[in-house]
């Protein structure tokens, strides 16, 4: 694969020596996919690969011994199911409705494809990979196609930019929910992000909502994406606080998330969080929450500290970004300050030129994260388009 020239020899270095000593990121399957991958590339190279600290090089052989015991592979599992693929032929059928790839990833479905007799055995299943991967003319995101979290995240910029069709939002919102929470597509196990997010907007919306189906997601003080999940998310309870704003009966739980975010916060007032790179996404989740509503006087604080964070991060240019400025990340900090009623015009106005960089055609920067970094360039465009109306209208 590599070959022994200049490229491959480069290759080999690296991962003997720097990658040793990488810190993985905390993505999703990345503790299965690594030790695959390694696997692979010892075959192809030939000769040793170290693990990264903290890798156990053996997890997927050791998760596909135990999922071939089983009668079905496990729903959360079906994500990176390329992982354990060479060690776990698939049990019968792909667990897919029409239209939908195995787990929502390429990757995952193409190994499906392998594994269970190659493309001539699975003929819809190709179609449906094709058809899912046509348009992107090159490497695809793993969460492919992302259809109904594209949708939630594009209504709740649409809301904040005051742009939303209540009848018509209020059928797609109603349309996504199942007795289980929200798929984020078709694939996908419900999770509490996709789920709090289409009730929020339906409360926003002047509907009443039942707020239980949330409750299969608590895990101690916070709420879990997915039950059984290893790290929790930020914005995910960010968005679980502002689907509880509005449901009666909901202080108690609210009061401990506000605990539990506030806890979260870094010392110079910033959010982290498992979804995406840049601390301002956080930000823009967890401050307007608890500014609406968060309980309790460290609530208050928290929300001081990241504002005063935001303001002490906004480039000598008006812009904002964590590595270099982008729009997206621009966006982010602005409509944070605005959702927290403290955005005031000079950063408006200093900020209003770097929300058109991106223009409707140019694909930001892949900054979210999966199993990869990608870009749900809708989503980014739309929160985009949500700051700049913001901005305009604080500049006056």
């Amino acid at each position: 694969m590599f070959g022994d020239g200049e490229q491959g020899v480069g290759v080999r270095l690296y991962l003997t020596t720097v990658a040793p000593d990488t810190t993985l990121p905390d993505t999703v399957g990345v503790e299965l996919l690594i030790p695959a991958l390694q696997e692979s590339l010892r075959s192809q190279l030939n000769s040793a690969v170290p693990s990264p600290s903290g890798v156990d090089p053996h997890l997927h052989r050791k998760i596909a011994l135990r999922v071939c015991s089983l009668t079905a592979i496990p729903a959360k599992l079906l994500h990176s199911y390329e992982a354990i693929a060479a060690h776990c032929p698939p049990p019968g059928a792909p667990p897919a409705d029409s239209g939908c790839l195995v787990g929502s990833s390429p990757a995952a479905t193409a190994a499906w494809i392998v594994a269970s007799g190659g493309p001539d055995c699975h003929p819809g299943l190709v179609r449906q990979l094709e058809t899912a991967t046509a348009d992107h003319r090159g490497p695809v995101s793993c969460p492919t196609p992302i259809t109904n979290f594209e949708l939630l995240w594009v209504r709740y910029a649409q809301e904040i930019e005051g742009h939303l069709d209540r009848e018509r939002t209020a059928a797609e919102l109603t349309a996504t929910l199942t007795p289980r929470g929200v798929h984020g597509a078709p694939g996908l196990s419900p999770d509490v992000d996709d789920t709090a997010v289409a009730l929020y907007l339906l409360s926003r919306l002047g509907y009443q909502v039942d707020t239980q189906v949330l409750h299969r997601f608590a895990d101690g003080g916070h709420y879990a994406c997915y039950p059984g999940e290893d790290t929790p998310s930020t914005s995910a309870n960010a968005h679980v606080l502002e689907a509880l704003g509005s449901a009666r009966d909901s202080f108690h739980t609210r009061a401990k998330i506000s605990e539990w975010l506030t806890a979260c916060q870094h010392p110079e007032g910033s959010w982290s969080d498992k979804w995406h790179a840049s601390p301002y996404y956080a930000v823009y989740c967890c401050a307007p929450a608890l500014h609406r509503y968060g309980t309790g006087a460290a609530a208050h604080t928290a929300v001081h500290r990241a504002l005063t964070w935001l303001r002490a991060t906004q480039r000598p240019d008006g812009s904002w970004g964590g590595w270099t400025s982008t729009a997206e990340e621009t966006a982010y900090a602005l409509l944070a300050l605005a959702r927290c009623d403290a955005l005031q015009p000079r950063e408006a106005a200093r900020a209003l030129p770097h929300l058109t960089s991106h223009g409707g055609s140019h694909s930001p920067s892949p900054l979210w994260h999966d199993k990869d970094l990608y870009c749900p360039v809708r989503v980014v465009h739309a929160t985009i388009r949500a700051a700049r109306r913001a901005a305009v209208g604080a500049d006056g």
